[in-house]
């Protein structure tokens, strides 16, 4: 699983790779990616909510708000390469240990 946004601990959006518990790769370069993680959702949208999208083979979810960050515009974007639908990628970002921290840890309410 893939990730946009802050890790659990500091401010700043960096592109991860999770695995288990740890955040496991930063730095990743997502300039070949199909999509641009920021413009998933807009930055004026209320904390918690939620935009599910597919493009050209990527499932993502995108959250307004951060885990730690509390400044305007952040956000928390999850997504695996492959056709999945809303629930299944909800699923599979929960069953991650590392990722349900981080939805734990947001200060408020995610709208899926």
């Amino acid at each position: 699983m893939n990730y946009y946004g802050t890790d659990l601990t500091q401010y700043g959006h960096y592109f991860w790779q999770l695995e288990g518990n740890r955040f496991a790769y930063k730095g990743i370069d997502g300039s070949a990616w199909p999509f641009k993680p920021d413009y998933i959702i807009h930055s004026d949208a209320p904390r918690g909510t939620a935009v599910f999208c597919k493009v050209d083979g990527y499932s993502l979810y995108a959250i307004a708000g951060s885990c730690k960050d509390t400044r305007g515009g952040t956000k928390s974007v999850f997504w695996v390469q492959g056709d999945v639908e809303p629930s299944q990628l909800k699923d599979m970002i929960l069953a991650v240990p590392i990722a349900k921290k981080i939805i734990e840890q947001m200060p408020f309410e995610v709208k899926w």
